[in-house]
């Protein structure tokens, strides 16, 4: 997730998820989607510049996802791409 401060300058918030049974993405996506629909503080952000900088709320975001599938990868080949992807 991708955040603002009031300086305008992203703050990003990585994060992993770990699921059991079968993985279907579109399915993830959806439950995402309706997810930050749901909460107006997952489509906020600030508009503007200088000090007329205010909040804004979207009325809708679509979320960036990246899937990396790390299954059957040593531990270290595993940690070094969540690094370099993920931070």
């Amino acid at each position: 997730m991708i955040f603002e401060d009031l300086s305008g300058a992203p703050t990003v918030l990585a994060f992993s998820i770990v699921l059991e049974g079968a993985f279907r993405e579109p399915a993830l996506i959806d439950a995402l989607s309706a997810l930050i629909s749901d909460h107006d503080v997952l489509r906020t952000g600030f508009a503007g510049n200088g000090e007329q900088r205010h909040l804004l709320v979207r009325r809708r975001a679509i979320p960036s996802i990246t899937f990396v599938d790390l299954r059957g990868l040593p531990t270290a080949a595993a940690e070094q791409i969540l690094t370099s992807c993920c931070g």
